[in-house]
């Protein structure tokens, strides 16, 4: 190495081993048309390992990444289901809740109604001889 190195610096002359190499365009444009003006290698022949297995790798890529997607697919499924149900339910019993309240309110000023009623019937049977002046045997 040594050698080599020394029998490339035989010819030049000690201001051209000393002098800076020279630079580069650091702007953006040439910084950006750095990685496109150099040449792309060319494509290497197809390297297919199928004629070695004797099937096609590639397909049974994509098929088992199909079955881990409709796993997982039918498992986000489930979960909306799920979930669906779960408010479904949810407002049903919510639904109920209203309604049986609303029974149970109706029924109380039903019952208050026919106490108010039977309270108001008492007081005139009780005192039907003092404000009309007649028997309790002819006021029924």
């Amino acid at each position: 190495m040594a050698r080599e190195a020394s029998s490339k610096a035989e010819g030049k002359t000690l201001q051209e081993l000393l002098a800076l190499p020279e630079m580069q365009a650091a702007s953006v444009d040439a910084l950006r048309r750095q990685g496109t003006l150099s040449k792309a290698l060319p494509p290497i022949a197809q390297l297919s390992s199928d004629r070695l297995v004797g099937y096609s790798t590639k397909a049974a890529d994509a098929l088992r990444l199909a079955q881990e997607i409709g796993i997982a697919n039918a498992f986000t499924r489930a979960d909306v289901k799920r979930r669906e149900m779960i408010a479904q339910a949810r407002d049903q019993a919510i639904e109920q809740a209203l309604v049986s309240q609303s029974r149970n309110t109706a029924k109380r000023i039903k019952q208050m109604a026919r106490g108010q009623m039977r309270a108001r019937d008492q007081y005139i049977k009780r005192f039907a001889g003092a404000i009309l002046g007649v028997g309790r045997d002819l006021y029924r």
